[in-house]
């Protein structure tokens, strides 16, 4: 009998793969979180500057005076943090489908998954950092940080080893976007 997760997909992927990605999205973005809310704490920014600052994206919650609340406030708060973890879920599984088509080979390895997600960290950190900061004009000083940085690096080491954690075998379709090699065929000989 076959469980949901080994079901094949409409694109022949067991649909539990994709989960996988999500579900690692979900463990870094809350691992990238964590570090974040000690950081501007340890700053003396408040614990949930950061995810007031996901929120402000919306001009309903951004505050009077362009100064982002150091406390939890309801719908800040809860809308920046559900939106920060959609987006990290997002994220994994943009990974997940990059690392299933261009490194299949390498998506059980410790190693290589920690390389790879950490440069999937920084390629975020430009997305996000550089690009998608500054067309909803969000706040400098969260984007700008060091920690910011260091966050987005935690975010990818995480990802990477726990999809290479939650892979297996069975999950990965050899596909990639390499030409198609073909056997040389003989010439036949005609008569």
């Amino acid at each position: 009998m076959m469980s949901w997760s080994t079901e094949l997909g409409p694109d022949n992927r067991p649909k539990g793969w994709w989960a996988k990605t999500a579900l690692a999205g979900l463990l870094a973005g809350t691992a990238m979180l964590a570090f974040l809310m000690v950081a501007f704490s340890a700053m003396g920014r408040g614990a949930w500057y950061p995810v007031n600052g996901v929120a402000s994206i919306l001009p309903v919650f951004q505050p009077p005076g362009a100064l982002l609340s150091p406390t939890f406030v309801p719908g800040p708060s809860l809308f920046g943090l559900t939106l920060h973890l959609l987006v990290s879920a997002v994220f994994g599984v943009i990974y997940g489908g990059a690392v299933e088509a261009f490194a299949p080979r390498r998506a059980r390895s410790w190693y290589w998954e920690g390389l790879m997600g950490m440069g999937y960290g920084v390629l975020v950190w430009v997305f996000s950092g550089y690009g998608g900061s500054y067309l909803v004009d969000a706040q400098a000083v969260v984007f700008e940080s060091v920690s910011f940085l260091a966050g987005h690096l935690i975010y990818g080491l995480v990802l990477g080893l726990s999809l290479a954690a939650l892979t297996t075998q069975r999950d990965l379709l050899a596909v990639t976007f390499a030409p198609e090699v073909r056997p040389v065929r003989e010439p036949v000989e005609r008569r």
